[in-house]
C-alpha cells in the first residue's frame, strides 16, 4: 500500500517537472515584445512636439496644447480598440493643465500604452495615431499622411502609375461615409458599373463608416491581379451589394480632351479631373491640337473635380486671360493676404469659354470657375459648387526613421477676384442645370454637358453677329459728328425707327485731337447695330 503511494507521487512529480521543462520550452520558444527603447521614445516625442508646433504656428483654426494632447489621446483610444483592445484606461489631461503639464501627461499615457501593448508601437505606428488625432482635430482637411499615404498623393497628383480599381473618393462631412465622386475611364471600377455618389460601406470586409480617404485607398491599392471585394449602397436603396474587382495598373491623366462638332460648329471639350503636377503640360497640349483644328470655343469641365493645387489653377487660367489678372486671394490667419495672378503664356486663347460646374467641383475647381465668372471670361453651367474654400499646405517630414512622410494643413480661406469666401458656400452658375437623382440604366446622355455646348453656340452666334456689325460699321465712313449724348441717342433711335434697344458697349478711340465713340446696342430681337460718333467738340469742352 505505501509503495503504490510512493509510486504515485513519483508518478506526479515526474509529470510536474515534463509540465515545467515543456512550460519553460514553450516560453522560451515565443519572443517576448520589449518595450520601447529610450531612443525610440525621444523620437516619438520629437516628432509629436513638431506636429504641435507646426499646427499652432500655420493652421488656420487655432488649437491650445492641451486641446492638441486630448486629440492626440482620442487618436490613441481608436488605434487601440480598432484592435478589439481595452483602451479604458487612457485619460484626457485634465482641465487646466499647462502646455508643459499636458505633453507631460500624454508622455505618460503614450508610454503606459506602449508598454501594455508593446505590437501597437511596431514601427512607431501608435505615435503616429496619437499624431493623426491631433491633425483631425482641425477639420476635415488636415491630416497626418504616413508614409504610404503620402506616396498615393504623390502619385495621384504626379499622375503616376500604380495597382488600383480606378476611383476617386471623398469622405462626406455630415454621414462620414465614403462617397464614389467618379469612377475612371476603362478601369476595373468604370467595367464593373460603379457610378458617382455611390456610397462604400465595407472594403474588403472592413467596416469603411470609420476610414479616412488614405486608409480607404490602402485597402483598395495593391498588386496588379489581385481582387477586392466592395460593399456598395446606391441611392436610397436600402440592400447594399458587393462587387469583386480585380485590380489593374492604373494611369491618372489629369486632362483629356476632344473636338465636338455641333451644329455647324468646332469646340474644343476639356476635361480636368484634378489639378496636379501634369495638368499644365497636358492641358497646353491639348489646347495647341485645338489650336490646330481651328475650334470656335472652348467647353471646360470640372464636374467631379475634387482640385488639386492652386498653382495648378493659376496655370489654367493663365491660358484664357490677359497677363495680371486677380485670379484668387489667399488670406491665412497669420500674415498678409497673397494675392495670385494669372501668368504670361505663349498663347492666350480669347475665344468663347463656358465652364462645366457641379457640387462635387471643389477647391482649385472654385478658383478656376470663380475668376472665369467674376472677370466675365467666362459662362458656368450646371449646379452650385461643394464650397471647399480652404487651402492646405504639404509639409513632408522624415517620420517613423527616415522615410517620407507628412503633414497636411489647413492654412487659409481663399477668395474669388471680387473677394467672395466660398467656404461652406459655394459658386451659382449663370446657367442652372439639374441632373436626374437616379440615371436611367445605360443611359449616356449627359444634360450638363449638352447644355454647356449649347451655350457655347449661343456666345458663338452673338460674337459672329458683332463681328459682323463690327465690320459693317467699319467699312462705312460715315462718322456722325454730335456734340452729346442726347444727340447721340436721338440719332440712334432714328436709325431703329424707335425699336427698345439696350446698349452693350461703348468704346473711345484718341487719334490725335480726334475723339471716336463707338456705340454697340442690341434690339429686342437679338440684332446687334454699331454707330460712330464724333465726339471731339464734347471732350474739348
Amino acid at each position: 500500500m505505501q509503495n503504490n503511494s510512493v509510486k504515485a507521487w513519483l508518478g506526479q512529480a515526474r509529470l510536474l517537472v515534463l509540465a515545467l521543462i515543456i512550460g519553460m520550452s514553450l516560453w522560451q520558444s515565443v519572443p517576448a515584445l520589449a518595450a520601447p527603447s529610450a531612443k525610440e521614445l525621444s523620437e516619438s516625442y520629437r516628432f509629436i512636439d513638431q506636429a504641435f508646433n507646426k499646427l499652432q504656428k500655420e493652421a488656420l483654426e487655432e488649437k491650445t496644447t492641451l486641446e492638441l494632447v486630448n486629440a492626440s489621446l482620442d487618436g490613441m483610444v481608436l488605434y487601440v480598440e480598432s484592435q478589439k483592445l481595452d483602451a479604458s484606461f487612457i485619460k484626457h489631461a485634465p482641465a487646466g493643465y499647462s502646455d508643459k503639464q499636458a505633453k507631460e501627461y500624454l508622455r505618460k499615457m503614450l508610454v503606459k500604452t506602449a508598454t501594455t501593448y508593446p505590437k501597437l508601437y511596431e514601427k512607431q505606428r501608435l505615435t503616429m495615431e496619437a499624431v493623426k488625432g491631433a491633425m483631425n482635430s482641425i477639420d476635415a482637411y488636415t491630416a497626418y499622411l504616413d508614409p504610404e499615404a503620402y506616396k498615393t498623393l504623390q502619385d495621384t497628383m504626379a499622375g503616376g502609375n500604380f495597382g488600383g480599381i480606378g476611383v476617386v473618393v471623398r469622405k462626406d462631412q455630415d454621414t462620414k461615409q465614403l462617397i464614389i465622386v467618379e469612377p475612371m475611364p476603362d478601369t476595373p471600377a468604370m467595367r464593373a458599373g460603379i457610378r458617382a455618389k455611390d456610397r462604400i460601406i465595407k472594403i474588403g470586409g472592413k467596416d469603411a463608416q470609420d476610414l479616412s480617404v488614405s486608409d480607404a485607398s490602402k485597402l483598395m491599392r495593391g498588386e496588379p491581379g489581385t481582387s477586392v471585394t466592395l460593399t456598395i449602397q446606391r441611392g436610397d436603396d436600402s440592400h447594399p451589394f458587393d462587387v469583386t474587382l480585380v485590380r489593374e495598373k492604373i494611369h491618372v491623366s489629369t486632362a483629356t480632351g476632344e473636338v465636338i462638332e455641333e451644329q455647324g460648329h468646332k469646340i474644343g471639350y476639356v476635361n480636368l479631373s484634378i489639378f496636379g503636377e501634369t495638368t499644365n503640360r497636358e492641358l497646353e497640349a491639348i489646347m495647341r491640337d485645338f489650336d490646330k483644328q481651328n475650334v470656335e470655343g472652348y467647353v471646360l469641365d470640372v464636374r467631379n473635380n475634387a482640385g488639386g493645387y492652386v498653382t495648378a489653377a493659376i496655370d489654367v487660367c493663365s491660358k484664357f486671360l490677359p497677363p495680371g489678372q486677380r485670379v484668387t486671394s489667399i488670406n491665412p490667419r497669420v500674415g498678409k493676404e497673397s494675392v495670385r495672378t494669372s501668368r504670361p503664356t505663349g498663347i492666350r486663347r480669347t475665344k468663347p469659354l463656358v465652364v462645366c460646374v457641379n457640387g462635387l467641383s471643389a477647391s482649385a475647381s472654385e478658383i478656376t470657375a470663380g475668376a472665369m465668372k467674376d472677370l466675365k471670361r467666362g459662362t458656368l453651367v450646371g449646379v452650385k459648387t461643394f464650397g471647399k474654400g480652404s487651402v492646405q499646405n504639404v509639409f513632408p517630414v522624415r517620420f517613423p526613421g527616415k522615410e517620407s512622410s507628412a503633414f497636411k494643413i489647413t492654412i487659409a480661406h481663399y477668395h474669388t477676384p471680387s473677394g467672395h469666401d466660398i467656404n461652406k458656400m459655394g459658386i451659382t452658375p449663370d446657367v442652372i442645370v439639374e441632373l436626374p437623382e437616379k440615371p436611367i440604366e445605360g443611359e449616356k446622355y449627359d444634360a450638363q454637358k449638352k447644355a454647356a455646348i449649347n451655350e457655347l453656340i449661343k456666345k458663338l452666334g452673338d460674337t459672329k453677329k458683332e463681328t459682323a456689325a463690327q465690320a459693317t460699321a467699319s467699312a462705312s465712313s460715315d462718322t456722325v459728328a454730335v456734340s452729346g449724348l442726347i444727340e447721340e441717342r436721338a440719332y440712334i433711335d432714328k436709325q431703329l425707327n424707335g425699336k427698345e434697344y439696350s446698349i452693350e458697349k461703348c468704346h473711345i478711340d484718341r487719334r490725335g485731337d480726334q475723339l471716336t465713340e463707338t456705340v454697340t446696342v442690341k434690339t429686342k430681337d437679338g440684332q446687334i447695330h454699331q454707330y460712330k460718333f464724333d465726339i471731339s467738340s464734347v471732350l474739348s469742352l
